[in-house]
């Protein structure tokens, strides 16, 4: 029942026997090789590419978009509500609260939904335009 997945390590380093946890689903388990180009290694650390193999997971587990946590450290907790700094690019429609759209995070794409608008700031100043707007639309240039 080994699984093998490939990622990037974005902090620290992962050791062979290490014991892990996946997020978002919290199921642990134990890194039994690592391979680096094709290569098995002992230790993969930060910013390298990487393939794992890990004990006692089935591949259905893994949800798209997981993160692998050290199981020594408490992991921090999965968020539902959060705040977003939003561009709006070539955009014709009015974004306001209820607004869907789709969030696309690396491997993860969900659709969320705007709760409310906190500001709206000038991109080049970083000022506040306005405090708790209700709506907001792109301002098209002449």
């Amino acid at each position: 029942m080994d699984t093998i997945i490939l990622g990037q390590i974005q902090s620290g380093r992962c050791r062979v026997d290490d014991q892990c946890i996946i997020m978002l689903n919290r199921k642990c388990v134990e890194i039994t090789n690592i391979y680096l180009d094709n290569t098995e290694t002992d230790v993969g650390v930060y910013g390298e590419n990487f393939r794992l193999k890990l004990k006692v997971i089935h591949k259905s587990e893994i949800l798209v978009g997981s993160i692998l946590c050290d199981a020594e450290h408490e992991p921090r907790g999965v968020g539902s509500v959060f705040d977003a700094k939003i561009f709006m690019f070539e955009r014709t429609s009015t974004i306001c609260a209820g607004y869907s759209a789709i969030l696309d995070i690396h491997e993860a794409v969900v659709q969320v939904k705007v709760i409310e608008l906190i500001r709206l700031t000038d991109e080049e100043t970083g000022a506040t335009i306005k405090e708790d707007p209700k709506f907001m639309k792109q301002i098209k240039y002449l």
